[in-house]
């Protein structure tokens, strides 16, 4: 269950700027 919670923080932490990149040029 733990590993699974840490896959989703990895996840989001990369998501991150992505989104933001993506909201700056929209």
């Amino acid at each position: 269950m733990s590993k699974i919670l840490s896959l989703l923080f990895l996840f989001v932490l990369l998501l991150a700027p992505v989104v933001d990149s993506a909201e700056e040029s929209a």
